[in-house]
């Protein structure tokens, strides 16, 4: 006599998954095994024993950092929410400016509900503006074996800025020197300004004259420029211009304009243009290609007497 078996019977491999001496028909068992293939797929859920890897934050933004700096630590906590151990493959960070982060882990194999921490900073070079890398984080998760998180950043350039944008040193007699007069060199920006020159140009430049201390601004800090003008015949005005070059992005040099007058000197009684008293030089005047000459006291009188 052929024995007959229950559905529950024909698919006794499934003990582990339904329960012995049921009695579920062929399509209900079908719709039952199609159900946890569409909640492993989609929900993560297995009655098999797996790991499940997350990652929080999803993503990472270390702000502005000037260049050459390090940003202060931020971190990205890994969970596994499984209900096997997490086997950590690797971590590592790639993309188009993977070389100006840099991460610390303590992560290998967590068990169930446990975590670990990736700890990051932001280390940015020039070329100044906005950087990204993504933290690529292996690991043994079947669903998810690759996760990423985007870490983010910007290295904001220096601003230079002048004050005054121009310079007047008034009237000069010839072969005296003006007053000192400064001009402020300022970053506005956040990266280092790294001033490249200071140099005078112009029509003039030879009778205007610069120092300075001017070599790396920090944010929001300054320098000086101490300028001078001494002015050389003919008389009249004079103008040059203090050209400074930066790594500014946005104004690699900065132009002061400088300007003044070479007095007219006064004439004695022979109408000689004089440039001092009793003396120091005296200048032929109205006539073509003016020329200073020395002032001597011959006859002891304290008059400034012209050689001929």
């Amino acid at each position: 006599m052929t024995k007959k078996y229950t559905h529950s019977e024909r698919f006794r491999g499934f003990r582990g998954f339904y329960k012995y001496g049921t009695n579920l028909t062929l399509p209900a068992l079908f719709v039952v095994l199609v159900l946890s293939v569409f909640a492993h797929q989609c929900y993560g859920f297995s009655m098999v024993a797996s790991p499940r890897i997350s990652a929080s934050p999803a993503s990472l933004n270390f702000g502005n950092v000037k260049s050459g700096a390090t940003s202060s630590v931020k971190t990205i906590t890994v969970k596994n929410t499984g209900t096997s151990d997490l086997v950590i493959g690797s971590i590592d960070i790639t993309g188009t400016n993977a070389s100006e982060f840099s991460q610390t882990n303590d992560c290998t194999m967590i068990t169930a509900g446990a975590s670990c921490v990736v700890s990051g900073t932001f280390a940015p070079t020039t070329p100044f503006g906005k950087k990204s890398a993504v933290v690529s984080i292996i690991s043994n998760d079947p669903v998810k074996p690759n996760l990423n998180v985007k870490v983010s950043g910007s290295a904001p350039p220096p601003r230079v800025s002048a004050s005054p944008v121009s310079l007047s040193f008034g009237s000069v007699r010839p072969g005296a020197t003006s007053s000192l007069k400064t001009i402020t060199v300022k970053n506005t920006g956040t990266s280092d300004l790294v001033i490249g020159s200071i140099d005078i140009t112009g029509t003039n430049a030879s009778e205007f004259s610069q120092t300075n201390n001017c070599t790396n601004i920090t944010a929001g800090a300054s320098c000086v420029v101490s300028g001078t003008f001494a002015p050389t015949p003919p008389s009249g005005n004079k103008s040059a211009i203090v050209s400074i070059t930066s790594n500014d992005p946005a104004k690699l040099t900065v132009n002061v304009k400088l300007s003044g007058t070479t007095a007219v000197v006064p004439r004695d009684a022979g109408g000689v243009l004089l440039t001092s008293g009793r003396f120091g030089a005296l200048m032929v005047g109205g006539r073509a290609g003016e020329m200073l000459l020395p002032m001597v006291d011959r006859d002891g009188s304290g008059n400034a007497t012209r050689i001929t």
